[in-house]
């Protein structure tokens, strides 16, 4: 029988991985088999896989957004899924997709499917609110400025 609650309690560890910028960790959530699966307007170009792909993820996001962090507003598991809906934020300070460091705090949605297996993260489906990124750094018109 799987453990609805450790498998959430894994997923909520890769938060606490990256909000507490423990990339020596990721070995022990991240499945040697790990592998993320873009669900958004900007899928991966090749496939990532292994933890040192989420090293590499997770070392542009805090040179681009050093104070980034993730707050957990949902989390359910069913079988070996887990959902955990979360809002990233930080100050836009490096390279941010293609934009330079505005000095802006930016945010935005993503949800997360991670499939669990022996005990670690298999794979992340991930979606994230692209346009959202895209209009708070002025790649993207805004809704309300183009309606002006």
């Amino acid at each position: 029988m799987l453990d609805l609650k450790a498998n959430k309690a894994i997923a909520l560890r890769l938060v606490e991985v990256f909000n507490g910028r423990r990339l020596d960790l990721l070995e022990d959530v991240l499945h040697p088999e790990f592998r993320e699966r873009g669900l958004s307007a900007f899928p991966p170009v090749e496939p990532v896989v292994g933890p040192s792909a989420r090293r590499k993820l997770y070392e542009m996001f805090y040179q681009a957004i050093p104070d980034a962090r993730a707050e957990v507003l949902d989390v359910v598991a069913e079988g070996d899924k887990v959902v955990l809906v979360d809002r990233f934020g930080g100050t836009h300070r490096g390279e941010f997709l293609g934009r330079p460091g505005t000095g802006d705090r930016i945010e935005w949605i993503a949800i997360h499917i991670y499939t669990i297996r022996d005990g670690k993260v298999l794979e992340d489906a991930v979606m994230t609110d692209a346009l959202a990124m895209m209009r708070q750094l002025g790649l993207a018109p805004s809704v309300m400025k183009a309606a002006e």
